[in-house]
């Protein structure tokens, strides 16, 4: 849940590779960036931002497929991308009911829908953690970004989603031996490794 960590590249890889394995014709696969306020997803796929994504965002009452659907763009003709708003998004203009209902609708548009989001614990994260079939966290072996990986979890025990976050877990590599320490254990490092194990 650190920034700077890969995570929106995770996200667009993978939407990518979705759209690409074998015997997938006819599969549909969105990626929605909802890092509101510096979502980067745009970028790594050199698309431009819609002017609609702001209206979904602030009316997602309204929102059906057509109007999702219209708000996107599609990359390579086969992935379907929902780009953060152009410009900052106060975080207060958007609520965990309105994030709820446009996840919802792209659920049932969509056989596999990727979501980058904001490191946070926000409400509105909570939202997206109670529809996720899968959570997936990619950390970097340092201490901040490990602690913050238990925390994560220990929340998704606690808020009733760890059976969405576990299984992501164990794809998470293991640390390297840091050069002059004979244990490799660099900073209770190894120690958060076993927490996230447990």
């Amino acid at each position: 849940m650190a920034g700077g960590v890969g995570a929106s590249t995770f996200a667009a890889n993978l939407a990518w590779e979705l759209c690409n394995l074998p015997d997938t014709e006819g599969v549909r696969v969105c990626v929605i960036d909802l890092d509101l306020q510096f979502g980067t997803i745009a970028t790594y796929l050199d698309l431009p931002r819609k002017e609609a994504v702001l209206e979904i965002l602030t009316d997602a009452g309204a929102v059906d497929a057509d109007s999702l659907m219209k708000s996107m763009l599609t990359f390579n003709d086969k992935l379907h991308v929902f780009t953060a708003p152009a410009d900052m998004l106060p975080l207060e203009m958007v609520t965990a009911e309105d994030i709820g209902k446009i996840l919802d609708t792209a659920q049932v548009n969509f056989d596999f829908v990727i979501v980058d989001l904001h490191p946070s614990y926000s409400q509105l994260n909570q939202a997206i953690f109670e529809r996720a079939d899968r959570i997936l966290v990619p950390v970097t072996p340092d201490v901040p970004a490990l602690r913050a990986a238990v925390q994560l979890r220990d929340l998704a025990v606690t808020e009733a989603y760890e059976d969405s976050f576990g299984e992501a877990l164990s794809y998470f590599p293991r640390l390297p031996p840091a050069a002059g320490t004979p244990s490799g254990d660099t900073h209770g490092a190894t120690r958060y490794l076993r927490l996230l194990e447990q």
